[in-house]
């Protein structure tokens, strides 16, 4: 589906296969538009790059390889298990 976004035109894809083309380098690949998330820097002083915002060079995957720990499974059902325990907490009182 095409469509404009701030008058950004854009591309909504559903397919997963066709969003893997365009998400993995290769022939079909779209790089990410940093102007487009430039915004969500306003907020960080000094006003830098992060994961969200970084484009696809070496500062993204230096980021990206640091925080991708906290996202494995392990790390996951650590923050599920005390969500629930907070969640059961709550409840009682």
């Amino acid at each position: 589906m095409r469509l404009r976004v701030l008058g950004t035109p854009m591309v909504l894809l559903s397919d997963p296969a066709e969003a893997t083309k365009v998400l993995r380098r290769g022939p079909s690949y779209i790089p990410k538009a940093r102007q487009l998330y430039a915004a969500l820097e306003a907020g960080v002083t000094p006003r830098t790059p992060n994961l969200l915002t970084a484009d696809d060079g070496p500062m993204w995957r230096a980021v990206r390889a640091a925080v991708a720990p906290a996202f494995s499974g392990a790390s996951l059902k650590q923050v599920r298990a005390a969500l629930r325990r907070n969640q059961a907490r709550a409840g009682a009182i």
